[in-house]
Parts: structure tokens; C-alpha cells; sequence
């Protein structure tokens, strides 16, 4: 008897406590074409206030503070970038000093064989910082750090020929922003997944990553509805740069059909998802 009354006592609890949960917000109605999450915009000290954005084939917008649907900036997408499918990612990097993250954005130029470009944006501006795009290289996406420890931020990428991407460069850019007696937080790779290459592709296509330490690597495939179609590797990897290729099939050995598909690569401290696309 006395166990009983102990539960009826912790059932009253335990529903006095949940039923104190309450709406804060509830924002407007967004497209389902859209796609939204919070991204880590203004440093402020240690700290990074985040703010909603919504993201679609068109444009990238950032909220006002708090809990809010009018957006405060606006990226309009180029052509470029539409075919590319919205690839707009934050670098965690303040290069203006106005202490609100930059941002890169990525492009597939061309009509058959797609090349890929990039641009860093200061997104309260829309002004481009830098941009990388000519008809004989595809590039990767862009990395601030300290490359060389001296003290000042480098912007590294790789260059690949284009159309035949035989050959690769690494390329180095000093921002001449010195990390001395700034609040810039820079965190240094230490996992790295580059852009597939040839993106798009057919029959097959490079997927490339860095580590910094020996340990378990799997890597996945997933199509746009989020169903695994294949693990390409799951495996212990040594410390140092992997490439991998898929060459379009699934874990049953068959063709997938045409269109956009994801790349994972996780370890069990870090994971990382881009967007490929496969052409037939």
C-alpha cells in the first residue's frame, strides 16, 4: 500500500511538471520547399548569439533577434548558385570586424559538365570579400585558419583543371587579419570534408576528407528523402588526407537514378554532410 501511494505522489509530480510547459512562439508559415535552422551569427565575447534562418532555391535569409519571421538579411541566390541548390554555409569567422560571422557560398557553372565556384559574402552588406570563378578551374569550398601559425589568418581552398581534373592545387590567401589583440575565435580543422569532385558527375565521383588523428571513419550515402543507400566505408583510418570514390551504385550493387544526393562522413567526434549530384 505504501508503494502505491509512493507512485500516485510521483505521478502528481511529475504531471504538475510537464503540464507547466507552455508556447513561447509559433512562427509564420514557411514553404515546405524551404529549409530552416538556427546559425550561430554575432560573437559576442566567448559566446555566439544565433538567430532562425530559412533557406530555399531562391534566397537565404536571417531572422531579427529573438524569436522572429522578418528576416533582417537577405542573400538572393545567382543562377549559379540555384543549380547548386542553396549551398550557403557560415565559416565561424568574423573577417569585418563587426563581429557577425562571414559566409561562403558555392556554384555549378556550365551546362553539361558542371564546374564548381565559390564566393565569401559579408552577409549584412551582400559585398563579396572574395571570389573564386574562371572557365579553367573547379574549386573547392573555402577554410579561414591560421595555416602557418603566424599569428594572421590564411584562406585555403584547392583549384582543380578543368574540364579534366587531372591535377590539383592548393591555394593560400593572406587576409592581413592578425589574431593579436582581436576577439576573432578561429578553431583550426581538425576534420576537414572537402566538396565531392566532379560535381555533378557521371560515372563517379571523389570523396575527399582530412583527419588529424588515427580513428573510426564511416561514410555514408543518403538520398533526398534521407534513406541510406550505401556505406561507402566504415573502417579505421590513419591521421592524414582520404580519398574515396562512389561510383553511383547502391549497397545491392545497382545504378541510382538521377538527381541530388547527400554524403556523410562522421567519426565519433566530429560529422560533416554535403550535397552531390548525380546526372546520367
Amino acid at each position: 500500500m505504501r508503494n502505491l501511494i509512493v507512485i500516485v505522489i510521483l505521478f502528481f509530480i511529475f504531471s504538475s511538471t510537464y503540464a507547466q510547459w507552455t508556447q513561447e512562439w509559433n512562427s509564420e508559415n514557411f514553404s515546405s520547399n524551404s529549409v530552416s535552422g538556427w546559425v550561430s551569427l554575432i560573437q559576442n565575447g566567448d559566446t555566439w548569439e544565433s538567430r532562425l534562418y530559412i533557406v530555399d532555391s531562391l534566397k537565404f535569409e536571417i531572422m531579427n533577434e529573438g524569436f522572429s519571421s522578418t528576416p533582417q538579411y537577405t542573400y538572393n541566390f545567382d543562377s549559379g548558385e540555384q543549380i547548386a541548390g542553396g549551398q550557403i554555409y557560415s565559416l565561424g569567422v568574423d573577417l569585418t570586424g563587426d563581429n557577425i560571422t562571414e559566409f561562403y557560398v558555392l556554384a555549378y557553372r556550365g551546362t553539361t559538365i558542371y564546374r564548381q565556384s565559390f564566393k565569401i559574402i559579408d552577409i549584412t552588406t551582400g559585398d563579396v570579400i572574395l571570389s573564386k570563378d574562371d572557365d579553367s578551374h573547379s574549386y573547392t569550398y573555402p577554410s579561414i585558419w591560421d595555416a602557418d601559425e603566424d599569428g594572421v589568418l590564411e584562406c585555403t581552398f584547392a583549384a582543380y583543371d578543368f574540364p579534366n581534373f587531372f591535377n590539383f592545387t592548393i591555394q593560400v590567401y593572406n587576409t592581413n587579419i592578425s589574431l593579436t589583440g582581436t576577439d576573432r575565435t578561429i578553431v583550426e580543422p581538425r576534420f576537414e570534408l572537402l566538396q565531392n569532385y566532379p560535381n555533378p558527375f557521371n560515372p563517379s565521383t571523389n570523396i575527399s576528407f582530412s583527419l588529424d588523428k588515427p580513428t573510426k571513419v564511416t561514410v555514408r550515402i543518403y538520398d533526398m528523402k534521407g534513406e541510406l543507400i550505401k556505406v561507402l566505408y566504415d573502417e579505421y583510418a590513419n591521421a592524414g588526407s582520404h580519398n574515396l570514390i562512389w561510383d553511383a551504385s547502391s549497397s545491392i550493387g545497382r545504378k541510382v537514378t538521377s538527381g541530388a544526393y547527400f554524403y556523410e562522413v562522421s567519426t565519433p567526434d566530429y560529422k560533416q554532410t554535403r550535397k552531390m549530384l548525380f546526372i546520367k
